[in-house]
């Protein structure tokens, strides 16, 4: 075949490639309406370990787990500064022993309101931000509880069981040490226990293995009770179904960063695969926001 026949056939089957390729997907090219079906399709790279909130300790388990969950608050997208999330308003104490948080929900939610969507529309409007992170999608409204995908409403009790799942040593989450700074955690998690010396009235903190190797501890543990801290202990309440309260560990400077976020530093940690302290993302009814798929 001569070279000018052999150019020749090249240009008509790469003509040929193109005109396949644009005939299936020619109905789809540039299409501009909307999907039949709320679907999100996320290519998330890895198979996650596992999507026990307060266990997972991976990026691909942390993207799936962050896309599906609200924590107390959140982050605002360019300073960091938390934002309203579950949590609408808080307030400290005189001191600073006692932090309150305001669920959604709350009939009548006390101290500083947090920010949310709507102040980055605000922001974006007045040109503080230069692009409109609020998507368009409302705040919902401070009276609306929030609720669980199976439809019942989050409260302040979640919370309280959520935190004391991540210290539990039973739990064995990596990070429980995140919640350190909340009063007890540490203890709960290392297995420490507790006797009263009646020497001094004063309270002894320390471990069994610790009082096997001491003689002295040996011999206030033969006449004082030895009692084990558990999650019971951890510095949480719940002061009603919509407002949570937490205590910081005892000794903690007032000056230390405490964070306004979920527990964990607004990450993944402080929660449980069925009840946690993250609502449902689109559970503001703003978009019906029916399946996802992770792939």
């Amino acid at each position: 075949m001569k070279t000018h026949q052999k150019v020749g056939l090249f240009f008509i089957i790469i003509a040929l490639l193109v005109a396949q390729g644009c005939g299936a997907g020619a109905a789809y090219f540039g299409k501009i309406e909307p999907p039949g079906a709320q679907r999100l399709i996320y290519l998330n790279a890895a198979e996650p370990e596992t999507l026990d909130p307060g266990k997972a300790t991976g990026v691909p388990e942390g993207h799936i787990i962050q896309a599906m969950f609200d924590g107390l608050t959140a982050h605002h997208p360019t300073t960091l500064e938390p934002m309203a999330a579950l949590a609408t308003h808080y307030e400290t104490n005189a001191d600073s022993t006692q932090f309150t948080f305001y669920l959604r929900g709350h009939a009548s939610p006390r101290g500083m309101k947090l920010p949310n969507t709507d102040t980055l529309r605000e922001q974006y409007h007045a040109g503080k931000l230069e692009e409109d992170f609020s998507r368009g999608i409302p705040a919902p409204p401070d009276n609306l509880p929030a609720r669980w995908s199976d439809g019942r409403v989050i409260t302040a009790h979640d919370f309280v069981y959520s935190w004391r799942r991540v210290v539990d040593p039973n739990t064995a989450a990596d990070y429980a040490s995140l919640l350190y700074y909340v009063k007890n955690a540490e203890e709960i998690n290392g297995g420490k226990v507790r006797l009263l010396d009646p020497a001094t009235g004063k309270e002894i903190i320390t471990s069994e293995k610790e009082i096997q190797n001491d003689a002295r501890l040996r011999a206030i543990a033969a006449t004082s009770e030895v009692v084990r801290f558990t999650p019971a202990d951890l510095g949480v309440r719940a002061l009603d179904d919509y407002t949570f309260a937490h205590q910081p560990a005892v000794g903690l400077p007032l000056s230390y960063p405490l964070p306004l976020c979920n527990g964990c530093l607004n990450t993944h940690r402080a929660g449980r695969t069925r009840y946690r302290p993250r609502g449902r993302k689109g559970d503001t009814g703003a978009a019906d926001r029916k399946r996802t798929g992770l792939i």
